[in-house]
This record gives structure tokens, C-alpha cells and sequence, in this order.
């Protein structure tokens, strides 16, 4: 039995847009992998302000991504507050890296993100390998 190199590449994860130097690769990557309907992309292909899309990247390249939606909803008092629900989130099952270690760097990076932006709670699936 083989076993599969996995290459320890320093991961970066970056909140990224359609204005973003390298959103056509990100885009190729989610859509190469199913994932083009989870983002909130209006007629001129701007992603809604609501959706936070961060992205993984190893040596340059999009080798993952966590998107979510800050949305308000009651709280158990009836007053309004901010969650964060998750989308998707996919590890490229094509790179060469440990896709466990990228999965828990963005989801960790997607978390701090929500809390900068006041959510009470995240809700929704973990990282997958696709």
C-alpha cells in the first residue's frame, strides 16, 4: 500500500471578493469542485455583502475555501441578534497538503471573522475533503 504525500506548505487564509486580485482562481477552484451556487453572486458577479468567503492558499494558489452568511434572528429573548451560517466549505482534494490541517485553519479563521462581526453563533457543517 502507497501512502500519500501529504506537503507540509505554510497555509495563508484571506477574506476575499470579486474585487480580489486572485478571485478567477478562487472562482475556477469553487466551481471546479460544485460549489459556484453557494455564493450569493448577483447579475454583474458581485459576491452579496452578506457572504464572507475566505480562502486557503498554499505557495500562491487556492487550495481551499469557507464561505458563510451573516444573517439576524431572534434570540431566545425575541431580540434581534447576528449569526453567521455557513455555506460550504471545501478542502481541493487534488492538493498535495493535509487537508484536516486546511479544514481547521478555515474554519478557525471563518469563527474569528464572525466574531468581528458581532455573531452570537455559528451555525452549520464543518470542512469536507471533496
Amino acid at each position: 500500500m502507497q501512502q500519500e504525500n501529504k506537503v507540509a506548505l505554510p497555509v495563508r487564509v484571506q477574506l476575499i471578493d470579486n474585487w480580489h486580485d486572485y478571485w478567477p482562481g478562487v472562482l475556477k477552484l469553487i466551481e471546479r469542485l460544485g460549489k459556484r451556487s453557494c455564493l450569493q453572486l448577483d447579475e454583474d458577479g458581485w459576491l452579496s455583502a452578506r457572504q464572507n468567503l475566505l480562502v486557503a492558499f498554499a505557495g500562491g494558489k487556492p487550495v481551499g475555501f469557507f464561505c458563510f452568511r451573516v444573517e439576524p434572528q431572534a434570540n431566545s429573548n425575541g431580540k434581534p441578534s447576528m449569526v453567521a451560517v455557513v455555506e460550504t466549505c471545501e478542502v481541493d482534494p487534488e492538493a498535495s497538503l493535509d487537508k484536516q490541517s486546511v479544514a481547521r485553519e478555515l474554519r478557525q479563521a471563518a469563527m474569528n471573522r464572525a466574531l468581528e462581526l458581532r455573531c452570537q453563533k455559528f451555525l452549520g457543517a464543518t470542512c469536507v475533503e471533496s
